[in-house]
């Protein structure tokens, strides 16, 4: 199979793999760092704004590495919370009131980190796999036909 990579533009290579995971923790393109990469709270944009970077990946299952990273991520900062909250209050720990926290939290912060998830898994699938010029969207504003720029903030 023949790949077709992104080569460096103007000098400018490809975003680093922490580059590309930072951008992904701070919810924004992990390519380009440009910012809208949502159309509501839980919706992706075809492409990115800035980029024309396409989040879809090809693949069917793609967003399950998203999935089990929200729900791994979740639940370990979960456990931390709750076991720091029960070492500061020992011996006095209020257990109803940590029970009916933990029911809350663990169905509010999936849905908290649900963007977070989705930019952070595309960030690690960039840093494995690099994309393609067929991965980029040729009619989005921020192309202008040539390969974008990596490591723009």
């Amino acid at each position: 199979m023949v790949t077709d990579p992104v080569p460096a533009v103007a000098g400018r290579a490809a975003p680093s793999s922490s580059r590309l995971l930072l951008r992904g923790l701070c919810g924004r393109c992990p390519w380009c760092g440009g910012r809208n990469l949502f159309r509501g709270r839980f919706r992706l944009r075809d492409a990115c704004p800035s980029c024309g970077l396409r989040p879809e990946r090809g693949e069917h299952d793609f967003w399950s590495g998203a999935w089990m990273l929200n729900i791994v991520g979740v639940e370990t900062a979960f456990a931390l919370l709750l076991t720091l909250a029960v070492v500061l209050l020992w011996p006095d720990v209020p257990w109803t009131a940590v029970l009916w926290v933990g029911i809350v939290g663990m169905l509010v912060m999936p849905l908290l980190f649900f963007r977070v998830s989705r930019t952070l898994w595309l960030a690690i699938d960039l840093a494995f796999q690099p994309p393609r010029r067929s991965d980029f969207d040729r009619g989005s504003p921020g192309h202008s036909g040539s390969p974008p720029r990596g490591g723009a903030e």
